[in-house]
């Protein structure tokens, strides 16, 4: 399982790593440094949506397109979510109380901590995507709903990184005790 851990936190690494890259060095420069709608923690409004997608012009959209939600971002939720899970499953598996749980408990809890996640970044991937192929014919109630699901995606995200960091902790003070 140690190792299973390890490798998906890797390709989750280098995957989430790829991304940023991408981001940074191709999208950052031809949008005047706007991020991509999909790293916007607070989300995003339908002008800054429309303002984005200006400057990345048609072509820009293509390959946006091609690399993130019809890219890397379709791998990149499973992985991560596969990572939160396995995370929490080794960590609470250092507890007593965890470690003699049902075999079913094991498997609920870690999904029900990477689920949200996973889920709400691939339904923000699809709505993103239907938003950049309409071309500026997506509506302020399309952007502002891709731009919830953002919001809801790095929640669950955070809570689910809280969750392990505080399990972790935890950890640490039953080691000393």
């Amino acid at each position: 399982m140690k190792r299973l851990t390890w490798v998906s936190l890797i390709l989750t690494v280098l995957c989430l790593a790829t991304m940023i890259v991408f981001e940074f060095v191709y999208f950052s420069p031809i949008s005047d440094g706007l991020n991509s709608p999909d790293y916007r923690l607070t989300g995003y409004t339908y002008e800054e949506f429309a303002t984005w997608l200006d400057y990345i012009g048609p072509n820009g959209a293509e390959l946006y397109l091609a690399w993130m939600p019809h890219g890397l971002d379709r791998f990149f939720p499973l992985l991560a979510g596969a990572s939160i899970a396995l995370l929490v499953h080794a960590t609470a598996n250092q507890f007593p109380r965890y470690k003699s749980r049902s075999s079913i408990l094991k498997i609920l809890l870690p999904a029900a901590l990477a689920l949200p996640y996973v889920i709400f970044d691939y339904f923000e991937n699809t709505v993103i995507a239907d938003a950049v192929v309409a071309q500026g014919n997506a509506g302020p109630n399309l952007i502002a709903f891709a731009s919830s699901l953002t919001v809801l995606k790095f929640a669950f995200l955070a809570i689910a990184l809280l969750i392990i960091f505080s399990l972790w902790l935890a950890t640490l003070k039953t080691k000393r005790v």
